[in-house]
């Protein structure tokens, strides 16, 4: 006697990119906390090194060796925090999918000390100069451009050149690069100044 099984499906596609997804963000959120915790601990540290340094400057003088040594590791532990503090900023960011006609250029505008800076124009401009995408970077530094390609006109990746300006002040410019249509790219760029 033959048997037929009956045939299982397992779930769709969707559900398991909707699935995986979710399990990436809860890690980046993870992620994310436990480097703003690690940039609380280095602030932390850089608040006793700063009581010691004035016990030590007390004691010794506040051009001794020892003051100095203690100035300078309240600096490394200064911009270790910033440091961290900017990659749990990069660590939040969900990154954009964009469907098959689209492509996504995103990223931060960031200071030397790599907090986001605000309000600083991203523009995508082609070989002739003609701006295809603009956006503004929010509080946290971030923008987003999308350009929509059609198959009639298709964007040569190689002459998109991103800008990045503060009012008539050209920041940085640089090739965006080989994208493909359904690709997103994140680009950081450092503002001075």
């Amino acid at each position: 006697m033959l048997r037929f099984r009956r045939k299982v499906r397992g779930p769709s596609k969707e559900t398991v990119i909707k699935h995986v997804s979710a399990r990436l963000r809860g890690r980046e959120v993870r992620q994310a906390a436990t480097l703003e915790t690690f940039a609380k601990l280095q602030t932390a540290r850089a608040c006793l090194l700063v009581r010691e340094r004035s016990r030590l400057a007390a004691v010794h003088g506040p051009r001794s060796p020892e003051v100095e040594r203690i100035d300078r590791a309240i600096r490394v532990q200064d911009q270790a925090a910033a440091v961290l503090r900017g990659e749990a900023d990069r660590a939040r960011i969900v990154s954009p999918r964009p469907d098959k006609d689209t492509v996504v250029v995103h990223g931060r505008a960031i200071d030397p000390k790599h907090a986001g800076v605000a309000k600083v124009e991203a523009t995508l401009v082609d070989a002739n100069g003609k701006v295809l995408a603009r956006a503004r970077t929010d509080d946290k530094g971030y923008f987003k451009l999308e350009r929509r390609v059609s198959e009639s006109q298709p964007a040569d990746p190689a002459s998109v050149t991103l800008v990045v300006t503060r009012g008539d002040e050209e920041l940085d410019r640089r090739a965006v690069g080989h994208l493909r249509p359904g690709q997103a790219g994140y680009r950081e760029f450092l503002v001075k100044g």
